[in-house]
């Protein structure tokens, strides 16, 4: 059986705390939760969740541009490809700021709530630093395209000027059979670019979730209390 990931660890032990307080009476409406736990859910699972949620919407621009593009009239090869890269680019640049906050949101809540008595936290701020450089090139990408125009490089520009031509002169056979090469070209070049991307992204998280598992679970007491709390009864649900 394959071990599981440092991510699938981290997953399991917050599932393993939220589900049991999930109970049938707070789900009707009945019953909430304390102040103390409300607090934890939000910044230490609900902000995990929103952080996880962005790779997963990167995994959806991947495969949006591996799949065969929709046959839609009028729609340009290049902007439907940009249109992916971009969103992709968006969502590394809220990943590299999601990464950041949940860390220090987290690290701040173990230090105010039990202390850090065993915990090792000293790599945080070189992991940090290190998903941020490797997450750079991206971003940078991300604020030339917001600040001045898209990224495109030759193959782009060259894919536009052909779709183009394809759409505003459809009887032109050869403009649009050179629009479909190249844009299996340039499509094949970003699938490459953004997939070892998505690998590093993958290894970078990996250790992030080993090291906020120390965070979380780590030292003498887990700042995640092991006994269900006590809901309260919402007023005029009696």
């Amino acid at each position: 059986m394959e071990e599981k990931s440092a991510l699938e660890k981290y997953q399991a032990l917050l599932v393993d705390w939220v589900a049991p307080r999930f109970t049938p009476e707070m789900l009707k409406g009945n019953e909430s939760m304390p102040a103390d736990e409300c607090e934890l859910m939000d910044i230490v699972f609900q902000h995990f969740t929103e952080l996880t949620d962005c790779v997963d919407r990167l995994d959806l621009c991947l495969a949006f541009i591996k799949a065969p593009m929709p046959r839609r009239k009028g729609l340009k090869a290049d902007d439907y490809l940009m249109y992916h890269i971009t969103f992709y680019f968006q969502e590394v640049y809220i990943l590299n700021e999601r990464f950041e906050s949940y860390a220090k949101s987290v690290l701040r809540l173990r230090k105010k709530r039990i202390g850090l008595e065993g915990v090792n936290a000293s790599p945080l701020d070189g992991l940090l630093e290190r998903i941020r450089v490797a997450l750079s090139s991206v971003v940078l990408m991300r604020g030339k395209h917001v600040h001045a125009r898209a990224f495109r490089d030759e193959e782009m520009k060259e894919l536009s000027t052909f779709s183009f031509l394809a759409i505003h002169a459809p009887e032109r056979n050869e403009w649009r059979a050179l629009h479909r090469q190249l844009y299996s070209v340039a499509r094949k070049t970003w699938v490459k670019r953004l997939t070892n991307n998505r690998e590093s992204i993958t290894k970078l998280l990996n250790e992030f979730c080993e090291l906020m598992h120390e965070i979380v679970a780590g030292g003498d007491r887990s700042l995640l209390p092991n006994n269900s709390f006590k809901p309260k009864p919402l007023r005029g649900s009696a």
